[in-house]
């Protein structure tokens, strides 16, 4: 995997190179950077990798690089057994904390969960999830039903309260 920053004219500012062992697979889900110019980056891997600091383990994971490239911050992102993780976006959020959209199913029943969840920029830690919407395996007619924490979602809604 190559983590590359560029200037705004499109000179490359950093580059890094990322290689795991054996027949590892390396899956980035999500990029941005905040204000300053750190970048967050998660993903996912099938074997433990060196981002330029301690290793982390097989699984999903955060990532904070500072604007010049060098590896700050990291952790491994482990659901509860029997679930799926995954970060679809990232967004700065303006006290500099990170904004992630993700989802999770519970491969039980396949439940699934689209949330914001706030990662402390200083250390990644989740601050707080906020569940967006909600969708049963099934309803009465055999279809995924959408929930919101208000309630169902009709189908003629267009958005979520």
């Amino acid at each position: 995997m190559a983590l590359v920053k560029f200037e705004s004219d499109g000179a490359v500012a950093w580059a890094k190179g990322f290689i795991a062992a054996g027949n590892s697979n390396i899956e980035r889900e999500a990029i941005t950077v905040d204000a300053t110019g750190n970048v967050y980056l998660s993903g996912q891997i099938t074997q433990p990798l060196s981002l330029g600091g301690p290793v982390l383990q097989p699984g999903r994971f955060l990532a904070k690089f500072s604007p010049t490239g060098t590896h700050l911050l990291f952790r491994n992102t482990r659901p509860e057994p029997g679930t799926l993780f995954a970060i679809y976006d990232f967004e700065p959020a303006p006290n500099g904390d990170i904004l992630a959209l993700a989802a999770l199913v519970r491969t039980s029943d396949g439940h699934n969960w689209i949330m914001v969840i706030r990662y402390a920029a200083e250390t990644l830690e989740a601050k707080w999830t906020k569940v967006l919407l909600r969708t049963a395996a099934s309803s009465s007619n055999g279809r995924s039903r959408l929930t919101s924490s208000t309630g169902p979602i009709s189908p003629r809604s267009s958005t979520a309260q």
